[in-house]
């Protein structure tokens, strides 16, 4: 899916590891630098980066909910983009922590369903992960 303008590493495919957050944190914990790239059986993408990695150790954890053990990647608290264990969908939404594209007002429909065409009823189709 990502072509290689920075030397990346592939780390994790659901078509090739399964749709399982457990699975998702065993090969993504401290790695550093990551960045998930997120496609929805309704053809949207998005995803997010993070320069800090992700890790289940919560003595390292900013922010309590933001690194769930049994859940996916988490980007932004409550209203960003998150996944359950199973990688569906729990929510995505601009506006809260990110900034809405102009003429967008946050915590609208729009704002909401910006990203994945839905706030919480789309599917995941494939996420790749890329340690960079």
């Amino acid at each position: 899916m990502m072509m290689n303008f920075y030397k990346m590493k592939k780390g994790f495919s659901v078509k090739k590891d399964g749709f399982t957050g457990n699975k998702w944190h065993s090969i993504c914990d401290n790695k550093g630098k990551t960045l998930v790239i997120i496609k929805t059986k309704e053809n949207y993408i998005f995803g997010g980066f993070t320069q800090v990695g992700f890790t289940t150790d919560k003595s390292k954890w900013k922010e309590k909910d933001i690194n769930k053990r049994n859940g996916g990647p988490c980007f932004g608290r409550s209203g960003g983009i998150w996944l359950n264990y199973d990688f569906s969908p729990f929510v995505t939404s601009c506006g809260e922590f990110y900034t809405n594209p102009k003429g967008i007002e946050p915590n609208s429909n729009e704002a909401k369903s910006y990203l994945a065409g839905s706030y919480d009823e789309w599917k995941v189709d494939e996420i790749e992960t890329y340690f960079i």
